[in-house]
């Protein structure tokens, strides 16, 4: 009897602690895109941003839950605190909804035009369809621009798929994200080109954790881990995975 009770008494204690060390653990998303963040034919949960988070906790000690979300969702679910945060452009109409931890990179953004489609000035643009994901911010004055004609979708892949059917001029993000994108899914070289964009802006993407978050951390160790990952060359290697070792080329 006693022996039974002192397993018992063991199991319970163990089912506390995982539960509580689980309650530790911040809730971050990861952006449901392509190389962003993914599942692989292992049904793996992979991407640039999967395995950055997965270094900051490495480097920070503290304990992260990934988890993939779409983009339309993350800021409603931060602004109601049901999760605490992830990797996200920073957005200063959302700036009341965060706490700015630590900048990752800052990317541009341009338009990739179709083959035939020549984009010299900025009013150029005013005479193409332009694709973009939906609630993505890409710069004050695009954003802003009621003369532009833009056709939200849900993903990049389903932007690029539009731009090969000729349901767009063509699509507007982030210049690496497109060009890993357009590689992917493999349009022909006669369609379009991505070295022939137009940067519109630069955005910056941040570590984010909601100001709704009930989670408790030292965000200097976060911040602290996040200088560790740029200053050791592990940032710089995960890009150079998903997007190529050449990626500083293509975010000039």
């Amino acid at each position: 009897m006693r022996c039974a009770f002192l397993i018992a008494f063991f199991c319970f204690t163990l089912l506390s602690v995982e539960t509580q060390s689980k309650e530790k653990c911040l809730d971050m998303h990861v952006i449901q895109n392509a190389p962003l963040g993914y599942y692989n034919k292992d049904n793996k949960l992979v991407g640039m941003h999967t395995e950055v988070l997965e270094e900051i906790e490495a480097l920070s000690g503290i304990c992260m839950r990934i988890r993939l979300m779409p983009y339309a969702r993350i800021w409603r679910s931060i602004e109601n605190g049901h999760h605490d945060g992830g990797i996200v452009f920073r957005s200063p109409k959302r700036s009341h909804l965060v706490e700015y931890v630590a900048l990752i990179k800052s990317f541009k953004t341009v338009v990739i035009p179709k083959v035939g489609k020549q984009i010299r000035t900025y009013d150029d643009l005013s005479s193409l369809i332009i694709g973009k994901t939906r609630g993505t911010r890409l710069s004050d004055k695009f954003d802003n621009d009621d003369k532009l004609t833009t056709l939200e979708v849900t993903n990049y892949k389903q932007a690029v798929s539009m731009l090969n059917i000729d349901r767009v001029d063509a699509i507007a993000g982030s210049a690496l994200v497109l060009s890993y994108q357009l590689s992917q899914n493999k349009i022909p070289v006669t369609s379009v080109d991505p070295t022939n964009n137009f940067v519109i802006g630069e955005r910056e993407q941040w570590l984010q954790l909601s100001k709704h978050s009930k989670s408790k951390v030292d965000i200097s160790q976060l911040r602290h881990a996040v200088k560790l990952l740029i200053d050791n060359g592990t940032l710089s290697n995960i890009m150079s995975k998903y997007y190529g070792e050449n990626w500083h080329q293509v975010n000039q």
